[in-house]
């Protein structure tokens, strides 16, 4: 496919590194009320990781060791990094040039050429201008992404909500293997939101989160008619042709190391 040439520009002057001191929680709170929360959110998450050394006990505590080992060296933090925006552009970047092979970006490699451009005569300390940037970039690198012809063919996405859970491993369950005992599924038995839906229209500027259990009730079994829309929900699953779904389900009864009816998963279709 014949495609107009798109220049991005890649460099960064190292003699221009300018760092900025951190953002209190409070400011970072203004500027998600004005920014959104979802900037902001990547923001904090990217600077974290931008800042903070991993701690370890015996692991790799050199950090070129630990990218030779990444994937692939975009995932990782890189030294010329100055702020959240830089490492948004290379990665931005990186998913386009990928891409760019295999369908027509032109337009969006215009603009994130545009947004580049812009970001090269904002220095660090300049943060809420920065920030602003970011949450321009994030919208494109969205179109980026879902230009990927692999998703053209995907209208739903199956998935379960529940919500995130303390960092107490014994008491509510954050470890890798007991985040799936049902006694930890829910807030101590109090749910925000878990449950089984369908994402329609995910690639859409408004994609919709469908309830698929808002109107039904178990139709046969120990709990027939009964609704499922207190407790925790774990690996759905589609059948082949689309037309059944499996997942389990627990009451998230809070009887810590307790297995019973009320604490254990059940497979429901």
């Amino acid at each position: 496919m014949a495609t107009k040439p798109v220049w991005v520009l890649v460099g960064v002057c190292a003699a221009c590194a300018v760092t900025a001191e951190p953002l209190s929680a409070q400011r970072l709170d203004a500027l998600g009320a004005r920014y959104g929360v979802d900037t902001l959110r990547e923001y904090r998450l990217l600077e974290r990781e931008r800042t903070e050394q991993p701690r370890t006990h015996t692991g790799i505590f050199d950090e070129a060791a630990r990218r030779g080992q990444a994937f692939h060296p975009q995932a990782t933090i890189l030294p010329d990094d100055r702020d959240p925006l830089d490492i948004v552009l290379r990665r931005t970047r990186a998913l386009f040039q990928d891409l760019a092979r295999q369908v027509d970006l032109a337009p969006l490699g215009e603009r994130l050429a545009a947004l580049q451009q812009s970001a090269a005569r904002v220095q660090p300390d300049e943060q809420e201008a920065r920030i602003a940037l970011l949450q321009r970039l994030l919208a494109l690198r969205r179109e980026i992404a879902f230009a990927n012809p692999l998703l053209a063919s995907i209208s739903k996405i199956l998935f379960i909500t529940r919500e995130a859970l303390p960092t107490d491993e014994y008491h509510w369950g954050v470890h890798m293997c007991d985040q799936y005992f049902g006694f930890h599924a829910t807030l101590h038995g109090t749910t925000q939101g878990n449950g089984l839906y369908a994402l329609e229209g995910p690639w859409s500027a408004q994609p919709r989160a469908r309830n698929l259990l808002a109107d039904s009730t178990v139709a046969s079994g120990p709990r027939r008619g009964e609704r499922l829309d207190n407790g925790g929900f774990l690996a759905p699953d589609v059948s082949y042709d689309g037309r059944q779904i499996l997942f389990a389900y627990t009451d998230g009864d809070p009887s810590i190391r307790v297995w019973n009816a009320r604490t254990a998963f059940h497979i429901f279709r």
